[in-house]
């Protein structure tokens, strides 16, 4: 049997997950000294400069950042490994509903840190930066290994750089609108929530970010229902 074809609200829900990803690196880069929770290798590079001491760069921030979403990404992939008796590849969703269960509760983490940020403080440090910074971190790294059963590993809602380069590959054509989204979805909540953590206040940047991964969790769920179970299929 061949497969389902991917519902085109996929898609859609992980550019506004992207989106939530670039806000999220604007408030931990210019909220939490300059350290990404969602882009990865650019912490790798970070880490590397402030290893030698350049322009006072932090090491701890970017060691704490890289270590909570490999284990936010590590809960998450053995949370949704396959299980024997959990339904065929032709009627198990391209999204399981423990994927959903994991970015449900990204949600409640961001709209806690939301509701907690004004009492924090803009910018707050010490002991206290360092557990913001894990926590986002965790939520980008669940984030991540959440939204790979949908099969798309050019928008995996946190690296942008695999992306470019399959745009610009030959062969790209129908799949170039997706990842143009992309780029425009990462650029869009970076400026938006730099913005707001500039001019307003870091709560706000997190607001969107609570608005952004509501509309995304919204187009899942209607992108997942015509994939459900039926109800005589062995249960997931």
């Amino acid at each position: 049997m061949p497969p389902t074809p991917l519902p085109a609200a996929y898609p859609r829900a992980l550019l506004l997950l992207t989106a939530a990803t670039g806000a999220v690196d604007a408030v931990s880069f210019l909220a939490l000294d300059r350290v990404f929770t969602g882009n990865m290798t650019g912490n790798v590079v970070l880490l590397g400069f402030g290893l030698v001491g350049a322009y006072g760069l932090p090491v701890l921030q970017p060691l704490v950042a890289l270590a909570a979403f490999a284990a936010g990404a590590a809960l998450t992939a053995r949370l949704l490994r396959p299980t024997p008796g959990s339904g065929t590849p032709d009627t198990t969703p391209r999204l399981p509903r423990a994927a959903l269960l994991v970015l449900y509760a990204e949600l409640c983490a961001a709209v806690a840190l939301t509701a907690l940020w004004p009492v924090l403080g803009d910018s707050p440090g010490g002991t206290t930066q360092a557990l913001l910074t894990a926590l986002l971190a965790l939520m980008m790294g669940a984030q991540a290994a959440a939204v790979r059963p949908v099969g798309l590993p050019d928008l995996s809602t946190v690296v942008i750089t695999s992306t470019l380069v399959t745009l610009v590959s030959p062969g790209a054509r129908d799949a170039a609108p997706r990842q143009t989204g992309a780029l425009v979805a990462m650029l869009g909540g970076a400026a938006l929530g730099a913005l707001a953590v500039v001019h307003a206040h870091t709560a706000i940047a997190m607001a969107g970010v609570c608005a952004a991964l509501a509309a995304a969790l919204a187009v899942l769920h209607h992108g997942r229902a015509p994939y459900r179970t039926p109800h005589n299929a062995p249960p997931r």
